[in-house]
């Protein structure tokens, strides 16, 4: 006899089949994708077992996701009616915020990061006793569409195993990973303090994903030495956060149908997100994307369900909560403001006047008070973040608005270069603001887009996919969906409150940023929100016996034609192989399978960049190095370097000196420096795209190290010539 939905035993089975689904999926994803099952076997089972033992050695990750679990607890037995994934989402960034806070305040180690942990634990505790948890079987059952988000977890389960540095072509291997996501918390751990830096301006930037990840560098044990061996551990939690975002966006839309059970429509729309070809690329390493889309849909998910029943109390306890979520999406992206914050603070006042029951007027001094108390506790939660700026900067939101509230430590010159870099300007290959939109956006392979064509060289975009300008069949999809979930009344005022967010998305876009493909991941929240909508619209109007079949014969070939982008992506986004590489029809080098980068492990630095010069000098040397800052994470000598929108220190020491050669080898010296490591070719990249220290040039140093006789190491690291012997004193 086949169980019913309902049985108590149908959901054991669904995880055992989620369960299967998605190891099968982080099998063929650790062969480097179909063709690699071609391979030997036992080569291939390795594979698997090293990448299960990375995920395995990775696991305390799960510290924070117990800490946020203990504060979602309270924060249950507080408000009955939150939902678990949003609770869970407010539970994170509770904890997020008191270590960010913490941090601040100077208190960073192992026994801060493990008592913040104890702490929640037993907050977690003392909720349970006050409040048991009572489990209930929800009224309709859970669709089985949920099962294809196994897909997108084992996927991204496989690539979060693979060390910074080690995949995607597309962000240049990672380069703001090792450069700032995760060489800022090293050195916050080594200063004891989180706090703006001189030479990274990245550091003055909100910084809650990076929190987190220097809280996990404290868990592992504070030292320097675990800093690099912490990076998979924050891989696999920004991969949870890209979890907790699909869970939100399934919640989200059965809360605007006002189910409590998720609908066909949501586990489509959350299947799709962790398939997504970008969500793949920036969930699998320490960006911030994932913290924003997780905390943002969370306060999607409980604007739409809305207080329950509507009193003033319970209004302002969702007014706060949301408030919570969007303050914890701007501080881990400023842009998220714009982007998530104020469109829906605007929807939350629109609902709340809706629902609310009375005369007009006060309806709306009600909505607007809600979202009033809500924008507070946003503002609220942003304090630490913008006090500190302030006290160090003078400036809350610095290197924003520097013309305006303060420059900081910054030069005229400076601000320029910040402003030419991420101006409207820097999108150099964009003819226009459609061009824009359909490279970026409509016909990006980021997004899902079928076949396309190789983009044409490009010496200053590196953000670009090895195929572009192909069939935009996530966004077809959702314009069919929009249609339907605009035809009837039920889901016509959602689907346009949706349609408005995604306008101001791609307005903000379009006018304030710098247009890279990566800054509209926000956008799949409103578009896979109404894609699910529309699914589910389309499906109330068949009769309820051909529901099961339709909505799997609609929802196969979407995530099918997703899976199948991503897939190549993977291929196309690993490192050229070294030596002398296969190569195909068009003799362009091949990529290496997605197994060679499992090889990277166990992760350190020796054994990711043993080809880094710096790492083979002596322990008691210390390098500056200029302008290639792609590989900081991974160095194991001391070292100095700047950002390239920070002053230079060679080229400040140059100035110092006029150029002479004898006086600024001596003033490197006194400085404590040994040896100087030149990134030659990325030097030339800065100075021809957005600019670099006008005296830090080729032609410059070339002159110097020729007349200082410093030593070539190699082609890059030079060793300093020893200090003349002092003249000896007349007797």
């Amino acid at each position: 006899m086949p169980l019913r939905p309902t049985d108590p035993r149908a959901r054991p089975l669904f995880i055992a089949g989620w369960l299967a689904l998605a190891a099968a999926t982080a099998w063929l994803v650790s062969q480097g994708g179909p063709l690699g099952l071609r391979g030997d076997f036992a080569f291939g089972l390795g594979k698997y077992a090293a990448a299960l033992f990375i995920a395995a050695e990775s696991l305390l990750w799960l510290a924070p996701l117990a800490a946020a679990a203990g504060y979602a607890l309270a924060l249950r037995a507080a408000i009955p009616h939150l939902p678990a994934s949003v609770a869970a989402a407010a539970g994170l960034a509770i904890w997020a915020w008191l270590a960010l806070t913490l941090a601040t305040l100077g208190l960073v180690g192992p026994i801060s990061a493990w008592a913040q942990i104890a702490l929640a634990v037993a907050i977690g505790g003392v909720a349970l006793r006050v409040r048991p948890l009572r489990l209930r079987a929800p009224r309709r059952p859970t669709t089985g569409l949920a099962l294809l988000t196994g897909l997108g977890a084992g996927t991204l389960a496989v690539l979060a195993a693979c060390p910074p540095g080690s995949m995607w072509r597309v962000e240049a291997f990672g380069y703001d990973v090792l450069s700032y996501h995760l060489q800022l918390p090293r050195e916050w751990l080594a200063n004891g303090r989180l706090a703006g830096l001189d030479h990274n301006v990245y550091s003055h930037l909100p910084s809650l994903v990076e929190s987190m990840a220097l809280q996990l560098m404290a868990l592992r044990g504070g030292t320097d030495a675990t800093a690099a061996a912490t990076a998979l551990t924050a891989q696999y939690l920004h991969a949870a956060l890209a979890g907790l975002t699909a869970w939100c966006l399934a919640q989200a839309v059965a809360a605007i149908w006002a189910k409590r059970s998720i609908t066909a429509g949501g586990a489509i729309a959350a299947a799709l997100f962790l398939l997504t070809p970008w969500v793949l690329v920036t969930g699998s390493m320490v960006y911030n994307e994932m913290a924003v889309t997780a905390f943002g849909v969370a306060a999607v998910a409980l604007v739409a369900q809305g207080p329950r029943p509507p009193s003033p109390r319970n209004l302002a306890d969702h007014a706060a909560v949301v408030g919570l979520l969007l303050g914890a999406a701007v501080l881990a992206k400023p842009t998220a403001g714009p982007m998530i914050a104020i469109p829906v603070l605007a929807i939350f006042a629109l609902r709340c006047a809706a629902r609310l029951h009375g005369p007009p007027k006060r309806r709306t001094l009600t909505a607007l008070a809600a979202a009033s108390l809500a924008a507070a506790v946003m503002a609220a939660t942003m304090t630490p973040y913008l006090a500190r700026n302030f006290i160090q900067r003078q400036n809350p939101i610095f290197p924003f608005a520097t013309h305006l509230l303060g420059p900081g430590h910054w030069s005229d010159a400076l601000i320029d270069r910040w402003d030419r870099a991420h101006g409207l300007d820097a999108d150099r290959d964009s003819a226009s603001l459609l061009a824009s939109f359909n490279r970026q956006w409509l016909t990006n392979r980021g997004y899902g887009a079928l076949g396309g064509s190789p983009p044409p060289p490009e010496r200053d975009n590196v953000a670009r996919f090895a195929l572009q300008g192909g069939l935009p069949a996530l966004w077809l999809a959702t314009l069919l969906a929009a249609i339907a979930a605009l035809a009837h009344p039920r889901t016509r005022w959602p689907t346009a409150a949706l349609l408005a967010w995604l306008a101001f998305q791609l307005a903000f876009w379009a006018f304030a940023t710098h247009r890279q493909s990566r800054f509209l991941i926000p956008t799949l929240l409103p578009t896979l929100l109404i894609l699910g909508l529309g699914f589910d619209r389309l499906l109330r109007a068949l009769p309820t016996a051909r529901r099961p079949v339709a909505s799997w014969s609609l929802a196969l070939p979407l995530v099918a034609m997703l899976f199948a982008v991503a897939w190549q992506v993977i291929q196309a986004q690993t490192p050229p192989p070294q030596g002398n590489p296969p190569r195909d029809a068009a003799g362009r080098p091949l990529s290496l399978p997605l197994a060679v980068a499992i090889d990277a492990w166990p992760l350190t630095p020796q054994g990711l960049a043993p080809q880094h010069p710096v790492n083979a000098l002596p322990s008691d040397t210390r390098t500056l190095v200029v302008a290639d800052n792609s590989r900081l994470l991974y160095l194991t000598r001391p070292f100095a370097y700047a950002t390239p929108f920070d002053p230079d220190p060679l080229g400040q020491t140059l100035r110092a000196h006029a150029h002479d050669p004898a006086a600024v080898t001596a003033a490197l010296r006194d400085a404590g420096f040994t040896h100087v490591y030149l990134g030659w070719s990325e030097l030339a990249r800065l100075h021809r795209t957005y600019g670099y220290d006008p005296d830090t040039t080729q032609q410059n140093l070339a002159t110097l190290i020729q007349r200082a006789a410093w030593q070539p190491l190699t082609r890059e690291l030079y060793a300093l010539p020893p200090a003349p012997p002092s003249p000896a004193s007349p007797d």
